[in-house]
């Protein structure tokens, strides 16, 4: 049983679209053409408490299986009316996992896609799997119903499938559209918004709920705290910012691991004038070690780098233009990384000094108590 997926993204100042084209294989049963990492949940694993994983959530997690994964994004100035094309051509490709975000201020147009979908009988509610993100400046108890309810309007469904939360600190939006005109919520308290999240997996708005951009502290705390446990963590993970504790930490606790920034995101930071802080450090795609392993294997760097991190069990976001690029991301399951790839590749990991995405345009982040994360 394969499930692929769509990820969505939109920045508001720049009118820039990003669609990743994501795969995450999910499996039920055993098949001899691909290589199964482990299931998320053992039953007889003690450190998985039965209690703290919600009915929707056994039937979405526990009863399958989380395989090698890979993901295409596709980059570029797009209109209403493009990315209306561009997810329908997604969907006509085949891909049924939609990745968005209030934040991405694309919601009613992938509603109406799927409205349309649905209406006219070529896809299933069922086949289809949402996942969308509280936005940051909705963290505060009280207003975690008002923004689920807004992406249940926007995307025109009954319910999400998973509902994550995007960020670990809160912004009063303030009638602002910019995060750097934003003011910080310096009262962001976790645990209660946690609280109305499993709200939302009782009352049927969403099945399953998960963080996005928490450290290993943060989430631990939720995990001490629950009632029902994080299903998924979305973070930045790649070459220069490998992050093994953030990846260990996920695998014990039964937690899939999403990574962005695949690839490196070279058109993105550009755009966003973002770099790792380590100036030193080669353009990814560049990077000797990693070309010289392509090679040896004749694939692209980019197939090394997801097979690189779908190896270790990790979900991936990558993101391209080029349509030849898009396709060859597929074909990362014909060949499998040594010991000796692998250590190599492990070695190019720089820690922070390789984190790209640090929330800088948001105004103040420092002051913030749950700030770095």
């Amino acid at each position: 049983m394969y499930i692929t997926a769509v990820a969505v993204w939109s920045d508001s100042s720049s009118n820039m679209v990003i669609i990743a084209i994501i795969v995450i294989i999910l499996k039920l049963y055993y098949s001899n053409n691909i290589e199964l990492i482990s299931p998320i949940h053992d039953k007889n694993d003690r450190t998985f408490p039965e209690k703290k994983r919600n009915n929707q959530s056994k039937f979405l997690f526990r009863n399958l299986f989380v395989l090698r994964s890979q993901s295409f994004t596709v980059m570029y100035i797009a209109t209403g009316l493009e990315l209306e094309k561009s997810l329908n051509i997604a969907l006509e490709t085949g891909y049924r996992f939609i990745d968005t975000a209030i934040g991405y201020n694309n919601e009613p147009i992938i509603g109406k896609v799927l409205n349309e979908w649905i209406s006219a009988g070529k896809v299933t509610r069922d086949e289809l799997f949402i996942l969308t993100k509280l936005p940051c400046y909705g963290n505060r108890p009280e207003d975690v119903d008002k923004f689920i309810k807004q992406s249940l309007h926007d995307l025109q469904l009954d319910y999400i499938d998973m509902y994550l939360v995007h960020l670990p600190i809160g912004l009063f939006k303030n009638g602002k559209s910019e995060y750097s005109e934003m003011e910080l919520d310096k009262s962001t308290d976790h645990l209660k918004i946690w609280k109305k999240m499993e709200e939302q997996v009782h009352n049927g708005r969403t099945k399953s709920i998960g963080l996005s951009n928490f450290n290993i502290k943060q989430t631990q705390r939720i995990i001490d705290n629950c009632k029902i446990r994080p299903d998924s963590l979305q973070n930045e993970n790649h070459l220069y910012f490998q992050s093994p504790d953030v990846v260990e930490f996920c695998k014990h606790n039964g937690i899939i691991l999403i990574s962005y920034s695949s690839l490196g995101m070279k058109a993105f930071r550009e755009a966003a004038g973002l770099s790792w802080n380590n100036k030193q450090l080669p353009e990814m795609l560049e990077n000797d070690v990693l070309v010289k392993i392509a090679k040896k294997h004749s694939k692209t760097p980019a197939q090394v780098l997801l097979r690189f991190i779908n190896q270790k069990g990790i979900s991936v976001i990558p993101k391209s233009t080029c349509p030849r690029r898009i396709m060859e991301n597929f074909q990362i399951f014909d060949f499998k990384l040594n010991t000796e790839d692998m250590d190599a590749l492990r070695n190019q990991d720089d820690g922070e000094a390789g984190r790209i995405v640090r929330f800088q345009m948001i105004k103040n982040i420092e002051d913030h108590p749950e700030y770095p994360f």
